[in-house]
C-alpha cells in the first residue's frame, strides 16, 4: 500500500517505528541537508553518541546509492555532503562489524518468511559496486548460521514487515 511503501522508503522513519516497536536497529542520528555543514556542536554530538566506523546515507534512496563508510571523523562532512546529493534527509548510522543476512517475505496475512540468505563481499561494505558489478560477491542460500539464529531472523523479519505495513513482497536485511 501507499503508507507501507512510504514508511519503508524513508529509512529514518522506518528506524523510528521499528525501534518504538522494540525491534533491534542500529543507533543513528538524522539531519536535514540545510543543516550542512554541521555545527561543531552537532559533530561533537555524533561523536559522543556513535563510534567509528559510521555510515552516512540519504534517508530515501536504495541500492546503496550515496552511502559512505566513515572511518575517521574528518571524513564525516564530505560523506554527508555526498549523501545530500541524493536526498534532503540524511542519516549517520553506527557501523557494525557483522555478517549481513537477509530474509525475503511474501504475503500479507499470513506473511511467510523465506530461508535466510547471507551476503558475502570483498568490499568494505555491501555497496553499489558489490551489489551490481563485482562478480565475486556471493549470496549463500541458506545462510551458514545456526537454526536458532535463522528462526530469530525470520521472526524479526515478519514483525518488521508488519510494523512497517508491508504486504505482498518484501525483504529485511540484518547485520
Amino acid at each position: 500500500g501507499v503508507l507501507g511503501s512510504a514508511l519503508q522508503m524513508d529509512k529514518e522513519v522506518a528506524k523510528r517505528l521499528l525501534h518504538a516497536a522494540g525491534l533491534p536497529v542500529t543507533q543513528w542520528r538524522a539531519f536535514h541537508a540545510r543543516e550542512l555543514p554541521l555545527s561543531q556542536a552537532a559533530l561533537a554530538g555524533i561523536q559522543r553518541a556513535l563510534h567509528l566506523p559510521v555510515f552516512t546515507k540519504p534517508a530515501n534512496s536504495g541500492s546503496s546509492v550515496g552511502i559512505s563508510k566513515v572511518e575517521r571523523w574528518d571524513q564525516l562532512p564530505k560523506a554527508l555532503a555526498m549523501a545530500a546529493r541524493y536526498d534532503h534527509k540524511l542519516l549517520v548510522e553506527q557501523g557494525v562489524d557483522a555478517r549481513e543476512i537477509e530474509v525475503a517475505l511474501l504475503g500479507s496475512n499470513p506473511i511467510e518468511a523465506s530461508v535466510v540468505g547471507e551476503i558475502r563481499t570483498q568490499h568494505s561494505f555491501y555497496d553499489y559496486e558489490a551489489k551490481y558489478v563485482d562478480e565475486s560477491t556471493e549470496l549463500l542460500v541458506p545462510a551458514l548460521i545456526d537454526e536458532a539464529t535463522s528462526d530469530r531472523a525470520r521472526e524479526l523479519a515478519v514483525r518488521a514487515m508488519q510494523v512497517l505495513e508491508g504486504e505482498g513482497l518484501g525483504r529485511v536485511d540484518f547485520l
